[in-house]
């Protein structure tokens, strides 16, 4: 959860119950000669988390999340923490929490510190990232002239907006350091191509001409695609239908 530390004590207590718990717990059908108890030595093997990626927009995001790994002795437990921005904290009984937009210096990638122990008291960590992006999204997109004539040219225009935590609004993006691309799908087809990269203005704004020829000589949809940075969310606008002649 995207918030201030203001209770560093209990988390630091909570985080050791967790371990703790995690640590004394004893299967209920423990048994003497039990393999798992008395011979296995190997920690668990941890392949990843899930989400490692989320994008978030004006509104706070109930998220639940869940561990990857393996063990033959199966998995008594696991927690999942991000150390150096407190953005949630979960473990297995406990795999819900809430990201909530907060500031806008918490979005990017942060470490996640994943422990997990297996039934025979094996403990492995691992760390992995966090990815947390700001959500993107295209406005005031469209395609004219429509209908079209084979060799004319077309011109697709739309405004890239971003979420702002620190505003509580959406706010125009972009700027030259950027690039979207116009892509086309033909009518029958499940495919989207590029077509050309377009830089945005200074504004967040995009137009681009298309001549229609070629591949894109053919009646079909056209949209705008940004593919996103570390902190921002990739985002394709709503497909605009040109009907060519």
């Amino acid at each position: 959860m995207i918030r201030h530390r203001r209770f560093p004590a209990a988390l630091g207590l909570a985080f050791t119950l967790v371990l703790a718990s995690l640590t004394l717990a004893s299967p209920s059908s423990a048994r003497a000669e039990d393999r798992c108890l008395f011979e296995d030595k190997t920690p668990p093997v941890i392949t990843g988390f899930s989400p490692a990626k989320v994008t978030l927009g004006l509104k706070e995001k109930p998220l639940e999340f869940s561990v990857q790994a393996e063990d033959e002795c199966g998995i008594s437990g696991w927690l999942i923490d991000t150390p150096k921005r407190f953005l949630f904290f979960v473990y297995k009984e406990s795999p819900a929490d809430t990201v909530v937009p907060f500031r806008n210096k918490d979005a990017g990638l942060t470490t996640a510190d994943v422990r997990v122990q297996d039934n025979a008291y094996n403990t492995a960590v691992r760390r992995f990232t966090f990815q947390l992006f700001r959500q993107t999204r295209w406005h005031n997109t469209g395609v004219a002239p429509e209908p079209v004539e084979r060799g004319q040219r077309i011109r697709i225009k739309g405004t890239l907006q971003r979420a702002d935590w620190n505003k509580k609004a959406y706010v125009r993006y972009g700027g030259t350091a950027q690039s979207a691309t116009v892509q086309f799908k033909a009518r029958g087809s499940n495919n989207w191509i590029p077509v050309k990269t377009v830089e945005f203005a200074s504004t967040g704004r995009i137009s681009a001409q298309v001549t229609v020829k070629r591949e894109v000589a053919r009646d079909g949809w056209y949209r705008l695609y940004f593919a996103g940075t570390a902190n921002s969310s990739p985002s394709a606008s709503a497909p605009d239908y040109v009907e060519v002649q």
